[in-house]
């Protein structure tokens, strides 16, 4: 029920034009490796080999709204794909990247392939079964590809795969500003005493508990 919601109002924002880009210059690996992180699981529970091939590109862009982009891209793969694998990674193409997402899944007929992005289309829910969400993800993926100007592509075969691939920008190292912030340094207690760790958590109510952020 959280994911479907979330996606209304990711949906609703985007189309009433309260979503803004915030472009900054970043490496793509730090995406990759948020989005392996959140996905892994997923994947795992399916019995589905999720491989994600890190890259020392950079790109500019709003690094929120491309993790989502691709984190949707992903999360469909895992969903449309029974058996197999899902693959992450970047092609370069000149002075812009390509950002692939490609599964050994159900693939999309030929007739179908213009029709996916559109709001609540799902391919293989006829019976339009909640439990596989409202349709909205590639939506998002396609208006949020608009909104930062990174153009969307798929090739499929049915039956056997898609690959989905974003277009962005390729930095060259002259090109690349200031980099982001360096993390702190950690600091070690002492033996037996206690330590802190961060906690990234969406939920206020945990965010504010002392026992979720102190370990012994």
């Amino acid at each position: 029920m959280t994911e479907i919601l979330n996606s209304l109002l990711d949906i609703n924002q985007i189309e009433a034009g309260t979503v803004k880009a915030a472009r900054s210059q970043f490496p793509i690996s730090i995406l990759f490796d948020h989005i392996l992180n959140g996905c892994i699981d997923h994947a795992t529970a399916k019995g589905i080999e999720l491989h994600v091939f890190h890259t020392s590109d950079w790109t500019d862009s709003d690094p929120r709204l491309l993790e989502q982009m691709i984190r949707n891209l992903v999360t469909n793969s895992i969903k449309y794909t029974v058996t197999g694998k899902v693959l992450l990674g970047c092609l370069r193409r000149g002075s812009m990247l390509e950002i692939a997402v490609l599964d050994t899944g159900i693939g999309i007929p030929e007739q179908e392939l213009a029709a996916i992005f559109e709001e609540y289309h799902q391919i293989d829910n006829p019976a339009r079964d909640r439990t596989l969400g409202l349709g909205l993800g590639l939506s998002i993926v396609q208006n949020l590809g608009r909104l930062l100007h990174h153009p969307i592509s798929v090739r499929s075969v049915f039956g056997k795969g898609s690959i989905f691939t974003i277009q962005v920008p390729r930095l060259d190292a002259q090109e690349i500003g200031p980099v982001l912030p360096v993390p702190l340094p950690v600091t070690r207690a002492a033996p037996g005493g206690p330590s802190a760790i961060l906690l990234v958590e969406d939920e206020p109510a945990m965010r504010g508990s002392r026992d979720a952020v102190i370990v012994r």
